[in-house]
């Protein structure tokens, strides 16, 4: 009934997953209104399952997939000093949330696109979000160190057995890009 009162051409609603069935009811509701809807599939978060061991995980994967991957971790370990972090003490959060927000935020806006977190109240949820989730276990928020600088952080979430990717980082300077830091740190994080 509110929708009939607002003055819009297109309603655009992105990602939403219809477990509950409202989606449905609001389509039909629309449609009995003299709408014209459209329902595709959109963008799913991308996950990897997480098996028992690294190893499994790693053989459920591609051939070319797994040695690409390995390629890429021994190479950087090789030329360069490399540490990883998973963020898992609450104390440590706030300050690592804020860091990984500021890489975002550098690359996107650098590319031209708001990026995700271009608003304090965007900022905010996430932080809120991240606080809750870690509570739980669910937070997967790490750090690629080469030679002592953060040069990537991954955003994710652990769900069962599976590692749900969200959104990335990377350093202000490109110093290491060319050794995929992005890649290699998701590696880190299914291990």
């Amino acid at each position: 009934s509110h929708l009939q009162n607002v003055s819009f051409d297109v309603l655009f609603l992105r990602d939403l997953r219809d477990l509950t069935g409202v989606c449905g009811l609001l389509q039909d509701k629309l449609g009995k209104s003299q709408w014209t809807v459209n329902r595709e599939p959109g963008e799913s978060c991308p996950h990897t399952p997480l098996l028992g061991t690294w190893d499994e995980t790693l053989k459920s994967f591609s051939p070319s997939h797994r040695k690409r991957l390995s390629y890429m971790q021994r190479r950087l370990e090789r030329e360069f000093g490399v540490g990883f972090q998973r963020v898992t003490d609450p104390a440590d959060l706030d300050d690592a949330m804020w860091t990984m927000m500021k890489m975002h935020q550098h690359h996107w806006v650098g590319t031209g696109f708001a990026g995700a977190f271009h608003d304090p109240d965007s900022q905010q949820f996430h932080l809120e979000t991240a606080r809750a989730f870690l509570r739980r276990g669910w937070l997967v928020l790490a750090f690629l160190r080469i030679n002592g600088k953060v040069a990537a952080s991954l955003y994710g979430f652990r769900v069962g057995q599976s590692l749900q990717f969200y959104l990335s980082g990377r350093s202000e300077t490109d110093d290491f890009v060319k050794y995929s830091p992005g890649i290699v740190i998701h590696a880190y994080c299914m291990q």
